[in-house]
């Protein structure tokens, strides 16, 4: 998602979504999102690309049941056209919620991304509480590979998801190096 504001211009997403956040807006934020993912789900499939789209989901409203109740609403038969993003920091504020709504994502249909792994509090237990579909490594991790300790943990990560039947996605490869650990 981007923000360009008359006239502050480019506004980086991880400014607006947590004052969203902070506001109480994020919410009303997030369905607009989905809402809209679905749109251009629509669109890239009549252009002939048959994608996953991927909406990052705020811990703020990952437990609320009434967000749940329109997400589901709303994606109906169309789950598989959608990935939904869930950072830890999300299931960490409320475990047993989290996990029943993510249960009940998958339930739908709907593909689940652990965002942001290895990043703060990373838990092994949140790969084996969490039937997730994706496992999104964190910049942090994914391009941390300057020793063969990073390459090393990096490997093994990738190799546990993939053991989990789980995708993985790296942020910032950028580069041959990053790309061929």
């Amino acid at each position: 998602m981007r923000w360009t504001h008359p006239t502050r211009g480019a506004i980086r997403p991880d400014i607006f979504i947590l004052a969203a956040e902070e506001t109480g807006s994020i919410r009303e934020l997030t369905e607009w999102t989905l809402i809209q993912a679905l749109a251009d789900s629509s669109a890239l499939r009549r252009a002939g690309y048959d994608l996953k789209v991927s909406v990052n989901v705020s811990g703020r409203v990952l437990c609320d049941l009434a967000f749940r109740d329109f997400v589901l609403h709303t994606v109906g038969a169309r789950a598989h056209e959608l990935c939904l993003e869930v950072t830890e920091t999300a299931v960490i504020e409320s475990p047993q919620a989290a996990i029943a709504a993510v249960s009940a994502f998958r339930q739908a249909g709907l593909a689940i991304s652990i965002d942001d792994y290895g990043v703060g509090l990373s838990s092994l237990s949140y790969l084996k509480t969490l039937e997730a579909d994706e496992l999104k490594l964190d910049r942090s991790i994914a391009t941390a590979v300057s020793t063969e300790r990073d390459r090393l943990i990096l490997r093994s990560t990738i190799e546990l998801a993939h053991s989990l039947n789980m995708k993985v996605v790296a942020e910032g490869v950028e580069d041959a190096a990053v790309e061929a650990v």
